[in-house]
């Protein structure tokens, strides 16, 4: 798959020290360690992008301080940025990766209270208000690794437009640099990002890295219908995973958008990735593939971007009008027009 991705111009490669999410254990980063060693990559040719959890993400913790030879009382109970754990947490991926640099480190997600990863209601509740480790605690860290050189940029994840603007503002104050980027959910069923959050990244110069384009390979088509596919599937193999991704009001849309498709002369993936292949405000689109064809067929997908034509543009806007942002609803599919 490494192979494959590199003779085709991939260079940006997006891990973290959660991957893969049913172990949390860091081996996508020891991984691609290995790839880039037994396969003598020059290390000026791949862009190694990687993060560190936020709040939630205990499970990380055995294996970061595993592979640092932290003694387990001298361990962290609970995960979350402060200074400190960002600094292990790079440490931690330098030793898999087993370079001396990291391009681009990214906040996971924000140690605040905020909704995430389509939690039911997605808004803002300052009742859930806890203590957490500052913007400028966590600049703090990010500050020390530029300065050490085992960073050469930083970005956050999951993160909304305040959050965003904080950092820019308190780094600029620092003279220290912004974040490089942003790593959002954007897709044909989750268009948040082109509101504030973009106009705040245009003005800021952070560009968006799309994770979720396909959600999960809904938008590929296959579980259209209340299919389930035979073969290995994220949402087959772990059901309740990304749980938005098959809610009701998302299965719905994807049949929509697979029929505005197939009306186009483009499969339900190529229409879904070259949606965000085609937006000016996209810097990459993250890929997810099980094996080399259906990542051939991504890659693909590339040529399909200049088929998002105005006309095609206004007839995914009128599926997105009848149900906006489905991912970020558990109301099963109300927003439909009945």
């Amino acid at each position: 798959m490494l192979d494959f991705a590199y003779a085709r111009g991939v260079n940006l490669f997006d891990l973290s020290e959660c991957y893969p999410a049913k172990d949390n254990d860091g081996r996508a980063e020891t991984l691609f360690g290995r790839w880039l060693r037994e396969r003598e990559i020059a290390r000026g040719s791949v862009v190694i992008s990687t993060k560190v959890v936020g709040p939630g993400g205990d499970k990380v913790l055995p294996h970061r301080y595993d592979a640092l030879g932290t003694p387990p009382g001298d361990r962290p109970s609970f995960a979350q940025p402060s200074k400190q754990q960002i600094l292990d947490a790079c440490e931690a991926s330098l030793k898999r990766l087993g370079v001396d640099r990291i391009d681009l480190f990214e906040i996971h997600w924000p140690a605040r209270y905020v909704p995430k990863f389509g939690e039911s209601g997605a808004r803002f509740n300052p009742d859930l208000a806890v203590s957490c480790p500052s913007f400028d605690e966590q600049l703090d860290a990010i500050e020390a690794l530029l300065e050490a050189g085992k960073i050469a940029a930083w970005g956050v994840s999951n993160e909304t437009t305040f959050g965003l603007t904080t950092f820019l503002e308190r780094a600029k104050a620092r003279h220290m640099p912004g974040p490089a980027s942003i790593q959002n959910d954007y897709s044909l069923c989750d268009r948040r990002f082109e509101t504030e959050l973009a106009e705040a990244c245009h003005h800021g110069d952070v560009g968006l890295l799309v994770f979720g384009a396909m959600c999960g390979g809904t938008l590929s088509g296959k579980y259209n219908r209340g299919r389930m596919p035979r073969d290995e599937a994220r949402h087959r193999e772990m059901p309740g995973y990304q749980a938005r991704y098959t809610c009701a009001a998302t299965l719905r849309a994807a049949e929509e958008y697979a029929d505005l498709a197939a009306a186009h002369g483009l499969s339900p993936a190529h229409l879904a990735l070259a949606w965000c292949y085609s937006r000016s405000f996209v810097a990459s689109t993250i890929l997810g593939a099980r094996h080399v064809a259906q990542l051939e067929d991504q890659l693909d997908a590339l040529a399909a971007a200049a088929k998002v034509t105005p006309a095609l543009a206004r007839d995914v806007d009128r599926v997105h009008h009848c149900c906006p942002n489905p991912n970020y609803s558990d109301t099963h599919g109300q927003y439909y027009a009945t």
